[in-house]
């Protein structure tokens, strides 16, 4: 029966913990989002670029993100249980995370 208290106590931490990492990440994410909207029209201004390719007159994609791009991108690097049990098993094993 102790074991089970102490498990539950676990799982809700690591639950706790999984909630402040996705708030934190949706967070960066927004903060991200911002400075590039920020920046953007100030590089392209500074470096005269044409946001076209001169040879087949279609847009040229700068590396920046569209926020339906970003949000599957998000998906991909929520935590699930598996991840921070794999993380729980490493740092029980003693090995670097």
């Amino acid at each position: 029966m102790e074991h089970r208290v102490k498990m539950q106590e676990k799982n809700d931490e690591m639950e706790s913990l999984r909630e402040a990492f996705n708030k934190n990440l949706a967070e960066l994410r927004g903060a991200r989002a911002t400075l590039k909207k920020l920046t953007r029209p100030a590089l392209a201004s500074s470096t005269n670029l044409s946001s076209t390719s001169e040879h087949t007159n279609e847009p040229v994609h700068d590396g920046l993100q569209t926020e339906n791009e970003q949000a599957k991108k998000h998906d991909d690097t929520t935590l699930t249980d598996e991840d921070l049990n794999d993380v729980s098993k490493k740092r029980r094993l003693g090995n670097d995370v």
